[in-house]
């Protein structure tokens, strides 16, 4: 709870040490065969573990997914040193700069009293390290918009942006009947397309998808987190139903699961959860 700068510092250098040895001559096979490509996703994973430790409360839990969250780090950070792109120093240099550069009100003589005048002064600094970097400054009314988010968060603030210059459904209707075209397409790609064909069909169909949440001041993200949650919930309901009555789910055909399938839902509909109405085109957050 109270480790020094200097103690903290010799953990980190362990922690390096232990993964350059996973990555070394005599390491864990499966260490050794993993690319910068193949871990990128476990960043995303972990993250997450680290945000629903957050949102449940569970901090017992934080401290062991926020380490989760620095080994995928560190295991980069290490791949990427012996491709001789970068190593830790670098980036944990590049951090603490930009952390300075963004905080002249604190390290230098710039000023900032308010949340509100740091967040503009964050962002006028931010835009003095894009013209020093030589990034193509073509302003865009779609700018500000990582392609990092999660899909659907990323697909819903793009739209939120094309939007406000007037690119947008007239109406949500439109949308519904878009969403109905793209499903028949995806129907038309199956018979006669190849996979690449599907999956654009597919990401079609979701990003209109969006469409509709935003017209109808729904998260997507929330909204798919809580269709899934239900999910998980009715098929634990039906393992342990299936349980009670000493029935294996694995010796079991699609037809009699399905009529444990409804029983779960019977049970899970006195808990239903009232959500307020909403009107069409009404703006949230995301």
């Amino acid at each position: 709870m109270n480790t020094s700068s200097e103690d903290l510092g010799a953990l980190f250098q362990g922690l390096v040490a232990v993964m350059e040895q996973l990555r070394g001559p005599l390491g864990c096979p499966w260490d050794r065969e993993q690319t910068i490509e193949s871990v990128a996703p476990f960043v995303l994973e972990e993250a997450y573990e680290v945000a629903d430790a957050v949102a449940s409360s569970r901090n017992e839990n934080l401290c062991e997914e926020l380490g989760d969250l620095l080994l995928q780090i560190v295991f980069i950070g290490t791949m990427a040193r012996e491709k001789g792109l970068f190593d830790l120093g670098d980036v944990c240099r590049g951090i603490t700069d930009k952390l300075i550069f963004r905080h002249p009100h604190i390290f230098g003589e710039m000023k900032a009293d308010t949340s509100g005048e740091v967040i503009d002064l964050w962002d006028k600094m931010k835009k003095l390290e894009k013209q020093s970097s030589g990034v193509d400054q073509t302003p865009s009314a779609l700018d500000g918009v990582r392609n990092s988010l999660p899909g659907l968060t990323y697909a819903f603030k793009l739209q939120k942006k094309a939007a406000k210059v007037g690119f947008d459904w007239s109406d949500h209707q439109g949308v519904v009947d878009k969403v109905i075209e793209e499903a028949e397409e995806i129907r038309e790609s199956i018979a006669t397309g190849s996979r690449e064909d599907v999956e654009g069909e597919i990401g079609d169909l979701l990003f209109t998808a969006v469409n509709i949440a935003r017209f109808m001041g729904v998260d997507p993200e929330g909204a798919l987190r809580r269709s899934t949650d239900k999910f998980v919930k009715r098929f634990r309901i039906m393992e342990k139903a299936m349980k009670l009555d000493e029935r294996e789910i694995t010796a079991m055909g699609i037809d009699e699961m399905d009529i444990y399938w409804e029983r779960a839902k019977s049970i899970l509909a006195s808990e239903k959860r009232e959500f307020p109405a909403i009107n069409p085109g009404e703006e949230i957050d995301s």
